[in-house]
């Protein structure tokens, strides 16, 4: 499935919800994670390590309602995005 143009909010929380919801972009600091529903259809959850120091690899920034570097899936659905402004790439 095309992962273009969907569109996501970013919602910083203090821990990640019992239930992830699809098109919102999880930003938890205390876990220094990013978590989201994969935007191709599949249902995936995917949990992002934010980055901690340069020598952490992979690993995301958010900036507003950005995110990079692009997430890129080796395994279950293979696609690759970006979220630049709240829509996928």
């Amino acid at each position: 499935m095309n992962t273009n143009g969907v569109h996501y909010n970013f919602v910083n929380v203090d821990q990640f919800p019992d239930k992830i919801e699809p098109n919102i972009v999880y930003v938890c600091d205390n876990d220094k994670a990013i978590s989201l529903i994969c935007p191709c259809g599949c249902g995936d959850l995917l949990k992002l390590a934010m980055r901690l120091n340069e020598d952490h690899h992979p690993s995301w920034v958010v900036k507003g309602n950005s995110m990079s570097p692009s997430i890129n899936r080796q395994v279950g659905c293979r696609s690759h995005f970006t979220i630049s402004n709240g829509i996928t790439h």
